[in-house]
């Protein structure tokens, strides 16, 4: 049947889970795929092409400079991919992730070229709240629309109101693969002696985890607040790991809270699974959030989480034991504290509790990508 080529850039190290587990699960089904990622992209995964930011995405810093480097990169994979589908005749699947004009720019000569266009929503909006214009029209320009939640559903619905929505959005589950593949033994080791330096509490499990970028809309505020009044911050580490997103305010304030380590940098992809593999919690305290990966990487190296009730966390895991109310501190503090006072029995229910998360994964997953893409 169809010819799909997944275009997704945003795939260098675990990030390239993503691709991997939709590439597996194509394979199932009755289309061929093709996926465009990142230079950096790790995975051994088939009908797979490396073309995205050969240069840039080897760096750390986004200095001008290299922000420009980077801009070049992605007009050149863009072109590259243009050209291929002159003779290739593909049903394009862009995975949504910035607004860049350039980007709302392939998606108009794509269309312009009479190929079929589907968007993957990674955000449906900004990390602040707001959509831009030129986000708006590549969902109005779309043929189809892929979300992986109820809730990033329900918010496109209501940004586009047409009366076309309702058929024009699909939805399949997250794809999400381990990342046994990956990582090796010996960096495993080095980011744990790594860890273990800077980290209190980091052999005997005793630390409560925040990883991913920094953002206000993850609820961070929230989370210092409650730290700060946290009865068991004595005997425990708050570890906040990953980049800070132009919040350099709060992160002073973070700087001040006892027992309270910042890794403000973007961390290699051992240590984001030792980290979470050796944290006693990692807390998800988003106030609003329609796509994140962070509790699928969570439940997959078998960390325990402390969730906000936002519906992308309540569709994935429903009626678990360590929820609470967005936004609301004093049921934050009252679930950290009760989390702080469970015993190893009890941890032990809750990850029994997430076990089961994970089967028919892969066939309910290749089920919803064989329906999204029926046309």
């Amino acid at each position: 049947m169809g010819n799909i080529w997944n275009i997704y850039y945003g795939t260098r190290g675990a990030a390239g889970s993503y691709i991997d587990s939709l590439q597996r699960s194509f394979r199932k089904t009755s289309y061929s795929s093709i996926s465009f990622v990142s230079y950096l992209y790790k995975y051994k995964t088939l009908n797979v092409i490396k073309i995205f930011f050969p240069i840039t995405d080897r760096l750390q810093s986004r200095n001008i400079l290299i922000k420009g480097i980077r801009f070049i990169e992605l007009i050149f994979a863009y072109i590259i991919i243009l050209i291929g589908s002159l003779f290739k005749r593909p049903i394009i699947n862009y995975h949504l992730i910035d607004d860049l004009y350039i980007t709302y720019l392939f998606i108009h000569l794509c269309k312009i070229m009479g190929l079929s266009v589907f968007v993957t929503c990674h955000d449906v909006m900004s990390h602040i709240g707001t959509i831009n214009e030129r986000r708006l029209k590549i969902f109005k320009k779309a043929d189809r629309l892929i979300v992986h939640s109820e809730y990033a559903k329900g918010i496109l619905s209501g940004v586009l109101q047409e009366n076309s929505a309702e058929h024009k959005i699909v939805k399949y589950q997250f794809p999400s693969s381990s990342y046994n593949e990956i990582v090796t033994d010996d960096k495993l080791e080095s980011a744990k002696f790594q860890l273990t330096q800077h980290i209190a509490g980091f052999k005997n499990k005793s630390y409560f985890l925040f990883i991913g970028v920094v953002r206000r809309s993850k609820g961070i505020e929230m989370l210092l607040e409650a730290w700060s009044r946290f009865e068991f911050s004595d005997e425990c580490s708050l570890v906040i790991a990953g980049k800070w997103a132009g919040i350099d305010e709060i992160k002073v304030e973070a700087s001040h809270l006892k027992n309270c380590v910042i890794i403000d940098r973007y961390l290699s992809d051992e240590e984001y699974v030792v980290l979470i593999k050796n944290a006693k919690f990692i807390v998800l305290p988003y106030l609003d959030y329609a796509h994140s990966a962070i509790l699928l990487s969570c439940l997959h190296l078998e960390g325990i989480v402390i969730l906000s009730d936002i519906s992308l966390f309540t569709e994935m895991l429903p009626s678990y034991p360590l929820t609470f109310g967005k936004g609301d501190i004093h049921q934050l503090l009252l679930i950290l504290n009760k989390a702080a006072g469970l015993s190893k029995n009890d941890l032990l229910k809750i990850r029994k509790s997430t076990q089961g998360f994970f089967d028919d994964y892969d066939q309910k997953l290749t089920d919803g990508i064989q329906s999204a893409f029926h046309t």
